[in-house]
């Protein structure tokens, strides 16, 4: 059987900033669309948001911003305070389910490809795991991280055990990249077939290809006006700078830069859905 595609962001080319930024979110929750889904389905129809923008693309954009939004947090909750603040807290989560979400509804689209990706995650985590153990052998990782690994009986911890050690690798790269035969490609492959395969499993489990496309929907509104706060306070706290839109660019394209006397653009306003 050829080797089906994964139908995920593509997460080697992300700059290192957005690399960064993910590599914390991803591991917040074992999966952040099942735990966002009551808070999502409880958004009402009329708040809904139109998708006039790649959900993938836009997820990526918001995890790009997240190293740079956790620099001017002090400077945020000086002028804020720490409860507006810690809604801005979540963006790292929210962009995850989004992607998911986009992930869950391609994985309708297309049936149940969770036997596939499963044989997929397996043969590749065979390679990770073989380098980890490399590198312990090396004395160039600790070997009580194999320790924390939950073995491959089903798909969840198949799933838990890739991203596990995709972790082990990232957290350690700076000291082992000129040491492993590994490429940083090949840990992002690790974490997409892992994202892939808990989402198949979800969308097997939970949805039909409806309830998926209104899953996104919801998913992007709930993550573009968490954004959209969040590009409204740096907008206020950068007001000198004029770098707003350079810190946090809008999720409909790209924009032309303040120049420090010019009067801001406005953070991005995506009118709802009608009711």
């Amino acid at each position: 059987m050829p080797t089906m595609p994964i139908e995920t962001p593509t997460l080697h080319l992300l700059p290192a900033a957005q690399t960064e930024a993910t590599s914390t979110a991803r591991h917040t929750s074992d999966d952040p669309l099942e735990v966002l889904r009551d808070e999502l389905l409880a958004i009402p129809a009329r708040d809904l948001l139109p998708l006039n923008v790649d959900v993938a693309a836009a997820a990526l954009l918001v995890l790009g911003v997240q190293p740079r939004l956790r620099e001017l947090r002090a400077g945020l909750v000086a002028l804020f305070g720490e409860a507006r603040v810690s809604e801005l807290d979540r963006l790292e989560v929210l962009a995850w389910a989004a992607m998911q979400a986009q992930a869950a509804l391609t994985a309708a689209a297309k049936g149940d490809d969770v036997p596939e990706l499963s044989k997929q995650l397996l043969e590749h985590r065979a390679v990770l795991l073989a380098e980890v153990r490399s590198l312990i052998a090396r004395n160039l990782l600790s070997p009580h991280r194999l320790k924390q690994l939950p073995g491959t009986n089903g798909y969840k911890n198949q799933c838990a055990e890739m991203l596990q050690l995709t972790v082990i690798l990232g957290d350690a790269w700076d000291e082992i990249s000129d040491k492993t035969g590994l490429t940083r490609a090949e840990v992002h492959r690790g974490e997409a077939i892992a994202i892939a395969l808990m989402t198949a499993v979800g969308v097997r489990d939970h949805a039909s290809q409806s309830e998926a496309a209104a899953l996104r929907q919801r998913a992007f509104t709930l993550l573009a006006r968490t954004y959209d706060q969040a590009r409204r306070l740096i907008s206020c706290l950068r007001w000198s700078e004029g770098d707003a839109d350079e810190i946090a660019p809008s999720l409909l394209g790209r924009r032309r830069g303040r120049r420090r006397r010019d009067k801001p653009e406005s953070p991005d306003v995506v009118s709802p859905t009608p009711a």
